[in-house]
C-alpha cells in the first residue's frame, strides 16, 4: 500500500494536483512512519501549495532524518529562495549540497549548481546597483554640503 500511494502521490504532482498529492503522501506517511520518500513528497506538494512553512519544516525533518540527503537539500533551497526570500541562505544551502563528492544524484547536482549561479549572479548584481546608489547618494550629499556652504 505505499509503494501505490507514493506513486498515486506522484502521479498527482505530475498532474499539477498538488492538493491531492499532499492528501495522499500524507496518509502514505502515517502506514510507513513518516519514511522519507512520503515525505519528501508531502513537502514538494506543499511547496507548489506555496505553504513555504509547511514544506521547510517537512524538507529539515528529512534531513534531520538523513542530512546527506541532496534532493531534500535542493528542495529546502528551492523554498528558501523562492518562499522565504533569502537567496544567500539558499546559496549556503546548495553549496553544503555540492560539497558532496560521489556519483548519486547527478541530476539533482546539475539542478543545484545551476540554481547556484544563477542566485549568486543576481546577488552579485544587486550588490552592484546597491553601491552605485550609495556612490549616487554620496555625489548628491557632496553636492548639497557645496551648495550649503556657499
Amino acid at each position: 500500500q505505499v509503494a501505490s500511494g507514493l506513486n498515486l502521490g506522484h502521479l498527482y504532482l505530475d498532474m499539477a494536483n498538488a492538493t491531492a498529492a499532499r492528501d495522499v503522501f500524507r496518509i502514505v506517511q502515517q502506514r510507513c512512519g513518516d519514511c522519507v520518500e512520503a515525505l519528501l513528497g508531502y513537502g514538494i506538494a506543499s511547496s507548489r501549495l506555496k505553504d513555504f512553512e509547511q514544506a521547510e519544516e517537512t524538507f529539515a525533518k528529512i534531513l534531520k532524518q538523513s542530512p546527506n540527503h541532496l534532493t531534500a537539500k535542493y528542495y529546502l533551497a528551492l523554498v528558501v529562495n523562492y518562499g522565504k526570500k533569502k537567496p544567500q541562505e539558499a546559496v549556503a544551502i546548495l553549496e553544503n549540497l555540492l560539497e558532496d563528492s560521489s556519483d548519486e544524484n547527478l541530476e539533482i547536482k546539475r539542478k543545484a549548481n545551476f540554481l547556484m549561479r544563477r542566485l549568486e549572479a543576481q546577488l552579485y548584481a544587486d550588490q552592484q546597483k546597491r553601491e552605485k546608489a550609495q556612490q549616487e547618494l554620496d555625489s548628491n550629499s557632496d553636492m548639497i554640503t557645496v551648495l550649503d556652504s556657499e
